[in-house]
Order: C-alpha cells, then sequence, then structure tokens
C-alpha cells in the first residue's frame, strides 16, 4: 500500500483519483476509500468478495456517465421539423427545416415551395422535374438541395441568391 500513496494524492492509484473526480457525486465513500487494496485492481483467487464488489462499483461509477453520453448522442428523438408531403409542410411551414420530396414521381413543383422560409435541406431526388419554380430563390437558409436524376435542364437564376447554400447536387 506504500507504494500506492501519493500517487493519487489521497492513497488510491492515479486512475481511482480520476473515477472519484468523474463519479456522480465527486466524491468516494470514506469507507471504501479504507477498503481500498493493490488486490482489487488486479482481482485473483481468494481476494475477499468485498474488495471484488468495490472494484465492480468503481468500474460502474468510472463508466456510467460515458454510457450515458452514448446513448443520449445515440437515442435522439425523431426530427419534428422533417417532412415527406409538401402538402403537410405548407400547413405550417415556419417549422419546417427539412423537406424530403425523393422519388414522388414529380412533374412539377410549385411556386408555393417558397413559403417554406426556413427550409434548410431540400430533397428532389429520383422524380420528374424539367424546371424548378424562381420562387426557389425565398429559401434564404437553404444549405442542401439534392436534384439527382431528374429531367433538369437547367437552374432557376434565383438559385444564386441562396449564400448559405453549401451543398447542390444535380446528377443525371
Amino acid at each position: 500500500m506504500k507504494q500506492l500513496i501519493g500517487q493519487g494524492g489521497d492513497g488510491l492509484p492515479p486512475f481511482m483519483s480520476e473515477v472519484r473526480a468523474n463519479s456522480l457525486h465527486g466524491q468516494m465513500p470514506l469507507h471504501a476509500r479504507r477498503q481500498w487494496a493493490p488486490s482489487a485492481v488486479c482481482p485473483k483467487p481468494g481476494i475477499s468478495g468485498t474488495k471484488r464488489n468495490l472494484f465492480a462499483v468503481t468500474m460502474v461509477l468510472y463508466f456510467l456517465p460515458l454510457l450515458f453520453t452514448v446513448m443520449t448522442v445515440h437515442a435522439a428523438p425523431p426530427d419534428e421539423n422533417r417532412y415527406t408531403s409538401l402538402d403537410e409542410a405548407l400547413k405550417n411551414p415556419a417549422r419546417v427545416r427539412r423537406l424530403d420530396l425523393s422519388g414522388k414521381q414529380l412533374d412539377k413543383l410549385p411556386a408555393s415551395i417558397g413559403r417554406l422560409t426556413n427550409l434548410v435541406e431540400l430533397s428532389l431526388s429520383d422524380n420528374k422535374l424539367t424546371a424548378l419554380p424562381p420562387e426557389m430563390g425565398r429559401l434564404t437558409k437553404l444549405t442542401s438541395l439534392a436534384a439527382n436524376d431528374n429531367k433538369l435542364k437547367s437552374l432557376p437564376a434565383e438559385i444564386g441568391t441562396l449564400v448559405h447554400l453549401d451543398s447542390l447536387s444535380r446528377r443525371q
């Protein structure tokens, strides 16, 4: 035990001091520190169940915040601002951030698309569009426009006014 004193500042190995600092309450109980022994780091046959349990609890406290972080990132709620129908999107145009009209067999995009002023992403791929309406210039927050696999011969000049447009794809 003398070998460990001073390494973590409180009689604990350095990684245990980090565990204590990162635990949910920021402190390891005093009784847990008193029961700490080097054998708990590398459990061997014959060590007491208390030391094994202390090691398991310590590891859980160490990895628990990381687990919740991963779960929070991957368990995002469904995007309420994503629509797949223009009619639904036009019911509340200010809420619409993403509109996916891919594969809807559209041959014309209505001028009412210009009412979606908060639109950030628009996907028009896999349709039969031959032209886009000039009202597309009103989509000033648009950052991504996908118009792949359509029959577009040209794009309206108003597309040039979309200063936030980072991604434009138009593959025939």
